[in-house]
């Protein structure tokens, strides 16, 4: 993993192909950006399409907003005035932990600490992402009973941010061994809604206990981007996925979690992805994962690779013609 500040605003590289990496991550290429006026970026890539494609989580802003319904089939809400806080401009920092994580800590959300903290993780069916925990403490609503709103997106970005093996320092050089060994992976837990009512503290102080949701696969690889239509918990872009289906919490020093309410939106307007809290008195908690489908890659659903699928294809037909 490479360090780096340049005028990018790139922090460092996670780079299976780094010569100098204590870790490999399956192919899986992060790199994470905090430009001095714009906002915090990670951007995940894979070799499995030979770097056509990457994808960028951007972390936009928090907003209240009052009015949302979670039990509707249709919810909608309205922004309280004066309540957004942009994310560049909330004096965030970046700090890579180890050579499986890192954190971005936003230290001015009114008054509040947003903290991201990522991990890399493979799950059992080989696809490799981030898991992360978000965490917000000493938030104080600005109106009673309103809701709070973190918007995120989720986007093929190459054009902004093509992949280059010189990215971070001169140490990458391309296809060295990209093996993990299989003891040391992070299987990523997911924790699903009916897990609320049993999960307290104890189950989400750490990130390695319940993977039963691990092999719950989503039929959604043939749609378009957006709120996936068999999970509403899912977006997908590309072979990107965003999931959010782990429990949010409200965490009160010395009691036991709360279970709080939360929904994830897709802002067509602002190609946001929104997640709804419920409204809390403590510290918020929740653990979302992004990381890439690699079934989609492998099934020529995604960008050039199903254009070299097609080609194959093709080219096999007409020597099955001639021969």
């Amino acid at each position: 993993d490479d360090e780096t500040d340049d005028s990018s605003g790139e922090q460092f590289s996670w780079d299976s192909d780094d010569t100098d990496a204590t870790s490999s991550y399956n192919g899986l290429v992060v790199q994470v950006y905090n430009p001095t006026e714009g906002d915090p970026v990670v951007t995940l890539g894979t070799d499995l399409d030979d770097h056509e494609e990457t994808y960028c989580l951007t972390l936009l802003r928090v907003f209240e907003a009052t009015g949302y319904d979670f039990t509707s089939t249709d919810p909608s809400y309205t922004e309280v005035d004066g309540t957004s806080v942009d994310l560049k401009d909330a004096n965030c920092t970046v700090s890579e932990t180890s050579d499986t994580t890192f954190t971005i800590s936003c230290n001015d959300v009114n008054g509040a600490n947003l903290d991201f903290s990522f991990e890399f993780v493979t799950n059992s069916d080989g696809d490799e992402g981030l898991e992360y925990t978000i965490t917000l403490d000493g938030y104080t609503f600005q109106e009673d009973g309103a809701q709070l709103v973190l918007a995120q997106s989720v986007k093929e970005c190459s054009d902004l941010y093509e992949y280059s093996a010189d990215s971070g320092d001169d140490s990458d050089s391309e296809d060295e061994d990209t093996s993990t060994d299989e003891d040391d992976t992070t299987t990523r837990r997911l924790l699903s809604d009916g897990d609320e009512d049993d999960e307290t503290d104890e189950d989400t102080s750490t990130d390695d206990e319940d993977t039963s949701t691990d092999d719950e696969e989503s039929d959604s690889i043939d749609e378009e981007s957006g709120i996936s239509s068999d999970d509403s918990s899912e977006y997908d872009s590309g072979y990107a996925q965003f999931i959010v289906n782990g429990q949010a919490y409200n965490r009160c020093e010395g009691s036991d979690d709360v279970a709080i309410n939360s929904a994830l939106e897709y802002d067509e307007d602002a190609e946001a992805l929104n997640i709804i809290f419920a409204n809390f008195d403590c510290t918020l908690f929740i653990d979302p994962y992004v990381g890439v489908d690699n079934s989609k890659i492998t099934d020529g659903t995604s960008g050039a690779n199903g254009v070299y699928v097609m080609m194959a294809s093709f080219i096999g037909l007409i020597g099955a013609l001639l021969f």
